[in-house]
């Protein structure tokens, strides 16, 4: 049982700060859940509520063009009467045909696909080439024999909600167009003002940063956002990265998402398709559309913001309680394992952790055909020091040695204390003896330099044993042993260091 305490501590200490913070992390998450759900409710209101008001729009456009239809085909074949008769445009009397056709706009757009004369002076002189997928359509049209008409649209040159037709000269010299302002013909379709309401819907709710729109021609090479006030309504100049975006939406006929995200600044874009088709299944571009709806993040983050505060507040108290609880449980552990492993006055290890060592680079010394060398010091008449110094001078003095051992080793060496003035290293990859008898030697001329101590100063002399793995044993406490008996015999001789293996003259060093 102890054994497990010791091994899994730290994770039953975890589980236990889980669950004490399981029941309000779990009412916060239920709150923040809340939130995000109250916000994407909104976004679908929102975008819900912008299709229907295309959608109306666009079905009482549909009503009011089968009508249209009728009359710019009527007026589109007098007109034709009147080339056949005329074929001088030019100098046909406009405002009195305008005034025949019931107020509609006459445009006469000659082969170069320029408004060469019409009734509607802000169009005058507007050259369609400049937008090449309209100018392509136009010169079908230039080229065909029949009538044609487009969907209820927005004038590129002033934005108003238009109607126009199309109609060739029988030499193909001239297109006659018809437009007609779709708000004069019809009062009531001013309701019917989608941008206005986009309008409305950003003022009203707070997460909405902006709504727009964009079109786009049949083949999808020329898009566009429809602007509210600036002249040209439709705006070309848009990013390549958004019309990529648009394309997607088109072609998947999918809404995209795209989260943008900066320091200070965290939006969303939301890409919203309104296509409409034909009865063969084509699409109808003229009167579909892509939205664009941008949320503000920030509205939501900061009431998400909000919560969490309050929940870290709950939480404080008890954490910080925990935390330090905890804080002194694992420094009494660590203490009591330091007490376990460490000798209190130097820090160095202990016998027990020096042993566990040996027999972990055991596994690697057999591994890699190595050798380990145990050297025991002993420092020769330290009792002296404490007998005339005091314990307190002779603690310092160990101290200062301990240090000398440990800044003077590889950092591989593990030095211990035993006990007293006892010290054992342990050297690991070890080719021959004189290995171990060259770091015996290094030790013995490091320690015996002068140590100043209170003004005192001491000059140690050591005696050393050695013991090598695995001709003096295979077992720690054997090499120690037999390193203990190396170095009294080095003591009785008055020699620094004293090999094992030279007490027996029976075992010799594998060459």
């Amino acid at each position: 049982m102890k054994n497990f305490l010791q091994r899994y501590k730290y994770t039953i200490i975890a589980i236990v700060f889980v669950t004490i913070l399981y029941s309000s992390f779990y009412s916060y998450q239920n709150t923040k859940q809340i939130i995000k759900d109250k916000y994407t409710t909104q976004q679908n209101l929102i975008e819900k509520s912008i299709l229907n008001a295309i959608n109306h729009a666009d079905n009482s456009y549909r009503i009011a063009e089968k009508h249209l239809n009728e009359k710019m085909k009527k007026y589109s074949m007098i007109m034709i009467d009147k080339y056949r008769q005329n074929p001088n445009v030019l100098n046909w009397d406009l405002k009195k045909l305008k005034d025949k056709f019931d107020d509609y706009e006459i445009y006469i757009i000659n082969s170069n696909l320029k408004v060469a004369k019409t009734t509607f002076k802000p169009d005058l002189g507007l050259n369609f080439q400049r937008f090449p997928a309209f100018s392509k359509l136009l010169k079908q049209r230039l080229k065909s024999d029949s009538f044609t008409s487009d969907r209820i649209d927005i004038s590129i040159n002033t934005g108003n909600i238009k109607k126009y037709s199309y109609i060739p000269t029988p030499d193909y010299k001239y297109l006659l167009e018809l437009g007609v302002n779709i708000k004069n013909k019809f009062p009531s379709f001013k309701n019917l003002n989608v941008i206005a309401f986009a309008d409305k819907l950003t003022k009203q709710y707070k997460s909405v940063k902006k709504i727009a729109f964009y079109k786009f021609n049949q083949d999808g090479s020329t898009l566009g956002k429809v602007n509210k006030v600036k002249k040209p309504v439709l705006n070309t100049n848009i990013s390549e990265d958004t019309k990529k975006v648009i394309k997607e939406v088109i072609s998947s006929n999918e809404i995209k998402t795209i989260i943008s995200s900066s320091a200070k600044i965290k939006h969303t874009y939301k890409y919203i398709p309104y296509l409409t088709y034909k009865k063969n299944g084509e699409l109808n571009w003229w009167s579909s559309y892509v939205i664009e709806v941008t949320y503000d993040n920030n509205i939501m983050l900061t009431e998400l913001k909000e919560q969490r505060n309050l929940f870290l507040g709950n939480i404080l108290i008890i954490t910080c309680v925990f935390l330090t609880f905890i804080g002194i449980i694992i420094y009494l552990l660590k203490k009591s394992e330091h007490m376990a492993y460490y000798d209190h006055l130097t820090s160095l290890t202990n016998r027990k952790r020096f042993e566990e060592e040996f027999k972990k680079l055991i596994k690697n010394s057999d591994k890699n055909e190595n050798k380990l060398a145990i050297l025991f010091l002993d420092l020769d008449n330290f009792k002296n020091v404490n007998d005339t110094f005091g314990h307190d001078i002779g603690d310092k003095l160990l101290k200062e040695i301990a240090n000398r051992l440990k800044n003077n080793l590889r950092k591989n060496d593990i030095v211990a204390r035993l006990g007293g003035d006892e010290f054992t290293v342990l050297i690991p990859k070890v080719i021959s003896y004189d290995d171990a008898a060259q770091t015996a030697t290094k030790l013995v001329n490091i320690l015996k330099k002068p140590i100043i101590i209170n003004k005192n100063e001491f000059s140690i002399k050591t005696s050393i044993g050695i013991s090598v793995y695995p001709e003096d044993g295979i077992e720690p406490q054997t090499l120690i042993k037999k390193a203990d008996q190396a170095m009294y015999k080095a003591k009785k001789q008055k020699i620094n260091y004293m090999l094992y293996t030279n007490i027996s003259e029976t075992k010799k060093f594998p060459g």
